[in-house]
């Protein structure tokens, strides 16, 4: 058995916030004493002490990257391991915003900031109050990222690329000394005999961590391994879709786009209204209004078997 090596050289925010269910992105720690080192039957040498605290971060996401940088920068000795299932990391972030990712919003009041979240708004201001979107701001631009405000709120590179933000991080994680292992899937998690945890992998075994890190996103593994930790798992819905409008006469439509509109969305269970941009599809609606719908009714959508009236003011200014 090896040791995982890990280099010696010397918050999410990504995408914009999402409502709970399939588009959420699920962060779960958990920390046990006493601390163990990782090791793993995998083709890597050993380079890491058997002494120290070790740190393994399931999902190389936005989430896991920037998390297992910052555990890393604050926790030098820590040997931080990140485990990602795909052949490359930050997937999401590659596409995220249009392929432009927009990392935060301009919104920086915590409790604000929060009530734009329709599920787990509570949960969230207190991290908004330790770590807000001005200060994700400020560490990007710290490490060089140039951004800008687009005046619905959001902020972007200013190279309207999501490789800056992709470079940004790795570059981050290469500098601090955090360890990405690509095609590497989790199969199972458990809390270790003597304190810690036990990561079994499909490829490389066992490894064997004093911290573990769950960011998986919207994987159902990831809800799994949570759940085998002791937490409990809210049910997850879809979240953030567009809406198909059968028989509406809006298919020779498709494409046509209104900037600034209101949607009410009427289910059994109440009304929910939110004014934007919306786009005729050629199943229904699609755009921010929509997609904002989508988010802040998403039980009760579910609740109802997702059958709705749908109201569309085209001119509310007048």
């Amino acid at each position: 058995t090896r040791a995982a090596s890990t280099s010696s050289r010397g918050p999410s925010h990504f995408g914009g916030g999402r409502a709970a269910g399939y588009s959420s992105t699920v962060t779960v720690a958990k920390r046990v004493a006493p601390p163990v080192s990782p090791h793993h039957r995998g083709t890597r040498a050993a380079s890491t002490s058997s002494r120290g605290p070790s740190l393994v971060v399931v999902g190389g996401g936005a989430a896991g990257y920037f998390s297992a940088v910052i555990a890393k920068a604050k926790a030098p000795s820590m040997d931080v391991l990140i485990l990602e299932s795909s052949p490359r990391t930050l997937g999401k972030v590659r596409i995220s915003g249009g392929g432009r990712c927009n990392v935060t919003n301009v919104e920086s009041d915590p409790v604000r900031l929060a009530g734009h979240y329709p599920a787990g708004h509570k949960e969230l201001k207190g991290p908004f109050h330790r770590f807000n979107s001005m200060d994700m701001r400020d560490w990007l631009e710290g490490r060089g990222v140039e951004l800008k405000v687009e005046p619905d709120g959001r902020v972007f590179p200013k190279s309207n690329s999501s490789e800056t933000i992709i470079n940004c991080l790795v570059s981050e994680a290469d500098r601090v000394g955090v360890e990405v292992r690509t095609g590497c899937s989790v199969t199972s998690v458990a809390e270790g005999r003597g304190g810690g945890f036990h990561v079994t992998t499909a490829k490389e075994g066992d490894i064997e961590s004093s911290h573990l890190l769950l960011a998986t996103g919207s994987s159902r593994a990831g809800w799994g391994f949570a759940k085998d930790l002791g937490h409990t798992i809210v049910r997850p819905i879809p979240s953030l879709f567009t809406f198909k409008v059968p028989e509406s006469g809006l298919r020779d439509l498709a494409g046509v786009s209104v900037q600034d509109t209101v949607c009410a969305l009427r289910t059994a269970r109440g009304k929910f209204e939110q004014r934007g941009p919306l786009l005729v599809t050629h199943w229904g609606v699609s755009g921010p209004a929509v997609l904002k719908l989508s988010a802040w009714a998403a039980r009760e959508l579910s609740e109802s078997g997702y059958g709705a009236t749908l109201l569309v003011d085209l001119c509310p200014g007048l």
